[in-house]
Formats: structure tokens, C-alpha cells, sequence
């Protein structure tokens, strides 16, 4: 029933990430502990580039639920897996997604807002 946090959503993230952004947002992912808390030097660098505290915590909250599904998934592979061995490249492969979904999400909020600026 709630699909109306999208819209509701006042902080602006900036457009396009920047490589900066971006780097900061990986460091907190990869730097975040094993329960999910950010790690407040890299939390710090990601608001300082741009990124609302909050998005920071949505991602790092996806990255690990993410984690958990990998793990589960190869578990059920039959493979021994554990949330704190999961091969590097999957790890990687996991941050560069959500990083690139930040991203895509700042470009469309960008889109809109300058949509609703121009209605206006």
C-alpha cells in the first residue's frame, strides 16, 4: 500500500554521481560490518560528496540483505557458503550494482524534478 515514498522524497541526490560519489559510496558498502552498520568515516565521506545519510543506509541495508540471498543461494548449490566468504568478484559485482542503481535513481529524480519545474 505505501508506493508513495518515491515521490515524497525531498532530498536530492546529485546528477550525475560523481566519481567521488560513487567511490564513497563503494567504500561504505565494503566498509559497512557484517550487520549492516556503516562505518561512520565512510558514511561521513558520502554526505560530504553529495549523498543523503539516508540513501547511504538504504544501500548499505540492500548490499547485505543481497549478501544474505548469495550466500542462501549457494548454500542451496550445495556449495559451503557463509555471508563473510563470498567470492570477491560476486562482492564486487553486488557494490557496482548498487552503486549503478543509485546512480540511475539520482539521473531519473533529476529527470522529473526538472519536469516539474518546467510544468510549473
Amino acid at each position: 500500500k505505501n508506493n508513495a515514498t518515491a515521490t515524497t522524497t525531498t532530498t536530492t541526490i546529485p546528477s550525475p554521481l560523481t566519481a567521488a560519489a560513487k567511490t564513497a559510496l563503494k567504500t561504505a558498502l565494503l566498509t559497512s560490518s557484517s550487520n549492516g552498520d556503516a562505518n561512520p568515516d565512510s558514511l561521513q565521506s558520502c554526505v560530504h560528496h553529495g549523498l543523503p545519510k539516508s540513501l547511504v543506509l538504504r544501500s548499505i541495508a540492500a548490499f547485505h540483505a543481497k549478501k544474505r540471498e548469495y550466500a542462501k543461494a549457494l548454500i542451496n548449490m550445495g556449495k559451503p557458503a557463509d555471508v563473510s566468504t563470498l567470492p570477491a568478484p560476486m562482492i564486487q559485482h553486488l557494490v557496482d550494482g548498487i552503486v549503478a542503481a543509485v546512480a540511475t535513481a539520482a539521473s531519473t529524480a533529476a529527470a522529473a524534478q526538472a519536469a516539474q519545474q518546467k510544468a510549473a
